[in-house]
C-alpha cells in the first residue's frame, strides 16, 4: 500500500516558487499605490489651484494679508481641514499628503508634502501669481517633479532644499 503524499523538496519548491513570485509582484504592487497617492494628490491639487485662480477672478486681486484656502471656492476629498504645523494657516490633511494652501502678498501658494511615518518624503510648491503666470518648485525629486509635470500650463523649477 502506498501513500499518496509530497515530500518536502516538493515542499520547499513550491515555497520557494511563491517567495520568488511575492518579491516580484510586491515591487509592483507599491508603485502602483504611490501612482494612486500622486494621482489624488494631483486631483486635489489641480481643485486647489483652480479655486485659486476663481478667487482671483471674482475679486480682480490676489488678497494681501494672508487668507486661508479653505475660506474659497474648494471641494477636496480624503481628508479634513485642520490646523497647521505651519504659519497658522489651516491645511487639507490626507493620509498620506498635506497640503498648506494660503495667499498672501499678492500670490498664492500651496506647499504640498508627501507624508511618510510623520516626516516629509518630498514636498513641493505651487505658485498662481497675479499676472496668471503658474509655477511649480520641487526639491530635485522625481516624484515631486511627476506632480509638477502633471498640471497643466506649469512651468516647473528644480531647486535646492
Amino acid at each position: 500500500m502506498s501513500k499518496k503524499a509530497f515530500t518536502l523538496i516538493e515542499l520547499l519548491v513550491v515555497v520557494l516558487i511563491i517567495g520568488i513570485l511575492a518579491a516580484i509582484a510586491l515591487p509592483q504592487y507599491n508603485a502602483a499605490l504611490e501612482r494612486s497617492r500622486r494621482a489624488e494628490a494631483l486631483l486635489n491639487l489641480k481643485a486647489l489651484t483652480d479655486s485659486m485662480q476663481r478667487y482671483v477672478l471674482q475679486n480682480g486681486k490676489i488678497p494681501i494679508e494672508r487668507t486661508s484656502a479653505k475660506n474659497m471656492d474648494i471641494d477636496l476629498s480624503g481628508g479634513t481641514w485642520g490646523n497647521s504645523w505651519w504659519w497658522g494657516v489651516e491645511s487639507f490633511i490626507t493620509p498620506h499628503f498635506d497640503y498648506l494652501p494660503y495667499c498672501e502678498r499678492g500670490q498664492c501658494t500651496i506647499y504640498i508634502c508627501r507624508m511618510s511615518n510623520n516626516d516629509c518624503v518630498y514636498h513641493l510648491f505651487v505658485e498662481v501669481l497675479p499676472n496668471q503666470r503658474k509655477e511649480c518648485y520641487t526639491c530635485k525629486s522625481s516624484l515631486g517633479r511627476k506632480m509638477c509635470e502633471g498640471l497643466e500650463g506649469f512651468t516647473v523649477f528644480d531647486v535646492l532644499c
